[in-house]
């Protein structure tokens, strides 16, 4: 037996050898394997979360948003201040303003000019020439509005302001001249919502917006063709001939923004 071990001693110390190699290198693996699955842990954790989740991702992006409606309060004093307005009709030229917006945008064109004031007209128009420099092009796709409502009715600064929140859903992203995606998601329809400002000059002469001022209030008398100035006028200060009430021209759009 010692002989045989003695005559193979060569042959033992090599398995020796390379079993504490092997033993080593399983202990190295181990350890790296170790550390390694606890640094991808997270990685796992956030891939399990978005998938126990996704059912309720995907809920959220079909859920409108909420709006902070203030119709209750904010319409009795808009109906006894403007009798002759019907908000319902206001808020659809809310909306259609905001389209309109999005399509000129979309289109790098002012689209149905006319019916912008002054004010959102230039607004668009950075917008679009922003866009034009940069080679880059902004879609607003399968627009659907959900709800629209007051959100706020204040007078100040010569003018009465409605602002009004919309909650819609549409598909939002960007791309260069090439068609690339540089931007959102062209495949998904998500929610969101925005404020619109209506605007209605109370008085010219407090009126600090040169676009305001010039462009969007031209309700005059009758009679002599004289400014009315100021709200609730229902005499001309200068031949005393009865003012029509306000007509829906009297207000305008003016400016809208994501919330």
């Amino acid at each position: 037996m010692l002989e045989t071990i003695k005559d193979n001693a060569p042959l033992i110390i090599a398995i020796i050898v390379m079993a504490a190699v092997i033993i080593f290198l399983l202990n190295r693996y181990l350890a790296w394997y170790r550390n390694f699955k606890s640094q991808l842990s997270p990685v796992v954790d956030i891939f399990n979360m978005f998938k126990d989740n996704a059912p309720a991702l995907k809920e959220i992006n079909q859920t409108p948003k909420s709006l902070s409606s203030m119709d209750k309060i904010y319409g009795p004093m808009i109906a006894r201040d403007f009798p002759e307005i019907n908000i319902d009709q206001f808020k659809d030229m809310a909306v259609n303003s905001l389209l309109n917006v999005f399509n000129s945008i979309e289109e790098q064109e002012i689209l149905n000019g006319h019916s912008m004031s002054d004010s959102l007209r230039s607004k668009t128009e950075n917008v679009i020439n922003d866009h034009i420099s940069r080679n880059i092009k902004e879609h607003f796709d399968d627009v659907k509005i959900n709800n629209t409502v007051i959100s706020n009715y204040y007078k100040s600064n010569g003018k009465a302001s409605i602002v009004f929140q919309t909650s819609l859903a549409y598909r939002h992203f960007t791309k260069d001249t090439q068609g690339t995606l540089i931007a959102g998601d062209d495949s998904i329809k998500i929610q969101t919502r925005y404020e619109i400002m209506m605007n209605y000059i109370q008085d010219l002469d407090l009126i600090e917006d040169k676009y305001t001022k010039e462009g969007s209030f031209g309700l005059n008398c009758s009679n002599c063709g004289a400014p009315i100035k100021s709200l609730g006028t229902k005499v001309c200060e200068y031949c005393g001939t009865g003012i029509v009430a306000v007509n829906v021209k009297s207000w305008s759009i003016d400016n809208y923004k994501i919330r």
